[in-house]
């Protein structure tokens, strides 16, 4: 034996090959061999998915479309549950048949239709099997949206009118609700993984919008996260 520099005793002709692949094993190890007391969990989403209002007749043809998000949370491992926060933003564009003011009924006008929505949310989370590399999870919160939506009709003039009939709605308002989501984390090394959310949110309410609706909604999202 003979003593390191860093005042450990090595066996005599060890190879630093070998003490170095052992530390590199150390450094990669899977947080499994981690203990639960100390330390933490953060990571963060890079969310890609599809979004469905929850009331499609309503908001036909916007009732669905691909919707980017970022979601991040914190847990201390010693603590039963952490905090998340995260966002969202979803647009959507496009146009339908609707019976206009001169002939209710018929199917002679055009709605084009706009929907722009900005989400911002904060709750809680559980990460389950914490020190493994498959993680599910749950969460739950409040969220807040921001939203802006057009409608513009046009269509044969109206009598006694005789320019094409064209009408413009719009609002900007915001709404709050509440989400819930489950999902599951793979870590694939040190610092990244993919994953699958599925997330809720109902609560939400807009009067006077076109008829008073809401923006509830479902979503399953892939994702790519770092941390862990």
């Amino acid at each position: 034996m003979r003593a390191t520099g860093r005042g450990l005793l090595e066996p005599v002709g060890a190879s630093h090959g070998a003490v170095a692949a052992v530390a590199w094993e150390s450094a990669s190890a899977p947080r499994a061999a981690a203990s639960d007391a100390g330390g933490a969990l953060g990571t963060t989403h890079v969310m890609l998915g599809v979004q469905e209002l929850d009331d499609a007749d309503f908001w036909e043809p916007l009732e669905s479309s691909v919707t980017m998000a970022l979601d991040s949370s914190y847990e201390n491992l010693d603590d039963w549950i952490g905090f998340e926060w995260g966002g969202s933003v979803y647009f959507k564009e496009g146009d339908r048949a609707t019976d206009g003011p001169a002939t209710p009924g018929v199917l002679d006008y055009n709605l084009a239709s706009d929907l722009e929505m900005y989400e911002a949310s904060l709750g809680m989370r559980r990460t389950f099997l914490r020190t493994t590399s498959l993680r599910p999870y749950i969460g739950l919160g409040a969220t807040a949206i921001y939203y802006e939506a057009e409608q513009i009709e046009s269509g044969p003039p109206v009598p006694p009118a005789i320019d094409d009939h064209r009408a413009r709605i719009n609002h900007k308002r915001m709404t709050f609700g509440l989400y819930a989501h489950a999902g599951f984390e793979l870590q694939l090394g040190q610092n990244w993984m993919l994953g699958l959310d599925l997330r809720a949110l109902r609560g939400t309410d807009l009067p006077e919008m076109f008829g008073n609706g809401d923006v509830d909604y479902d979503r399953a999202s892939f994702f790519v996260g770092f941390g862990g």
